[in-house]
This record gives structure tokens, sequence and C-alpha cells, in this order.
């Protein structure tokens, strides 16, 4: 045996030993948005956990026709929550070890995608090989049992929103939940919300301060607009829908702190 042949030899051994002794980077990198043994939003969202004998759904979304974005909010509108996220650059990893993650985190759902960065070639005078480096990234999710009380979420208009929609007050609706009050009233994203009940709104804070005066109230009548048009809107609550109180309504927002103080700029209702 030549010392060339030897040298690839030895090398190649090399690789294919290295390569029985690898790190699960789903695991590696995986950070926590709602931790599984956290007793407080299991109570208020009441997750279905990943049983022990069963499989995750597994997504996975290629360079062309990526948009995570999107993919997001549609499952989001299925009642769907992010659990925990893998983002990182590495030659590809394995399915198995995604839903070796998804099983230890009990995620029912994970959307996976990646995307071609670079070769690399390597190699010597008797041999050579490449491999190929992705980004890759991962979310897992869970649905939840508790829906939103009237469905949908919103947002302050943006200034590409204002040329967009051609309106410089109201607040933008950015998702529609599924089988809600919203949903059935065909309240759609992009609408876009100018008053509620006889409080006119004109941004986010309007809108939170309008529904607080709603709480516990069977109907809600919204004023929208939809391609440029004027419409009202009835969102009329299940019937076996517990009305909260003013003092037990929980409303979720987003605020942003100013020179005032604390400015609401979206949230969900």
């Amino acid at each position: 045996m030549t010392k060339g042949i030897m040298k690839y030899f030895i090398i190649s051994l090399t690789f294919i030993l290295c390569g029985c002794v690898t790190t699960n980077l789903y695991n590696e990198y995986y950070k926590s948005v709602l931790p599984v043994n956290n007793a407080t939003w299991i109570k208020a969202l009441q997750p279905v956990f990943l049983k022990k004998n069963e499989k995750p759904q597994l997504y996975t979304l290629s360079d062309k026709d990526i948009d995570i974005a999107q993919t997001l909010r549609e499952y989001e509108s299925k009642h769907y929550v992010i659990i925990g996220y893998a983002s990182f650059v590495s030659s590809f990893e394995s399915n198995k070890n995604l839903i070796e993650v998804a099983k230890k985190q009990r995620a029912t759902l994970v959307l996976r995608g990646f995307k071609h960065q670079y070769s690399s070639v390597y190699g010597g005078k008797y041999y050579t090989s490449s491999y190929q480096v992705y980004h890759q990234f991962a979310y897992f999710l869970i649905k939840v049992k508790k829906k939103p009380d009237l469905g949908f979420k919103y947002a302050n208009l943006t200034e590409k929103d204002r040329m967009k929609y051609k309106s410089n007050k109201g607040v933008l609706i950015t998702l529609v939940y599924q089988d809600t009050p919203a949903f059935h009233s065909n309240l759609v994203r992009g609408d876009i919300i100018i008053s509620c009940g006889k409080w006119k709104v004109q941004n986010s804070e309007d809108l939170f301060k309008a529904m607080k005066n709603h709480t516990g109230k069977k109907e809600v009548i919204l004023q929208i607009l939809r391609n440029g048009k004027k419409q009202k809107v009835k969102l009329t609550r299940n019937k076996n829908q517990k009305i909260l109180s003013k003092e037990g309504s929980i409303m979720e927002r987003t605020t942003k702190k100013t020179t005032k103080g604390e400015t609401v700029i979206g949230g969900k209702f």
C-alpha cells in the first residue's frame, strides 16, 4: 500500500468515526418560548401536548417555497402556539434529531426550514470530497384548547400600511382565529377598525380602552374599512362562552414605553 493511499484511508476512516459521534444541533440550539413545565400559561391556554406513543407532525419548507411568517400565521389562526425554536448553520441535520427534540419538548407540530449557504470542497492528491452547508431553523408548536375571547389580533398602522390602505387612522387586523366570533362575523386580515361601539378608534390605545368598556357585554359592534369602504360588523360571543367581569377580564396587549408612560401598540382580543 502506497503512502498516498494509506493517507487517504486514514483520513476517510477519521471522517467515518467522527460521524458516528454527533451532536444533535436542534437540541443544542433550542430556545424555549413557553416552558413545558410552566403551570401559569398551561392553565391559561390548556395546551394539548404530544403523548409518549405519538409522533409529531413534521412540515418542511424548502429553499424555493419558504415563507415561514405566512406559515406561522396560518397555524396560529388554527390555535397553535410556538413553545420553542432552533436556528443554526451546518451540514444538513437529520429528521431523526429534529423529531427527538420535538418529543422531548412534547411538541405536536414542527415547522422546519432551510436555505443553502455554501458548498465546501476538501481533499488531496488521491481524493476529493464536498459537503453542503445550510442555514436551518425549526419552530416547535402545540395546539391549545383555550380560544381568544373575540378572536383577532391587531396593531397600529405603519407608514407602509398607510400607503397601502390609504388611511392614516384606525387599527389594522393582523390575524383572525378560526372558529371565533371574529371569524364567524367575516372579519379578515387587512381590515381596519375605525370605531368600536360609540368610541372612535385612531390607534391601538383607543381600541384597547373601547374594548375595556365592552367587557362583560354579549355583543361588540365594530366599524371597519375594507377596500376603502366603511361597513359595520357585529361580533357575538358564543352562548357557552363565559363572559368575564371587568375585574376578571384578560386582554393581551403589546406596549411601548414613551415619555408619558406605556402606550398600547397592538394585542389580541
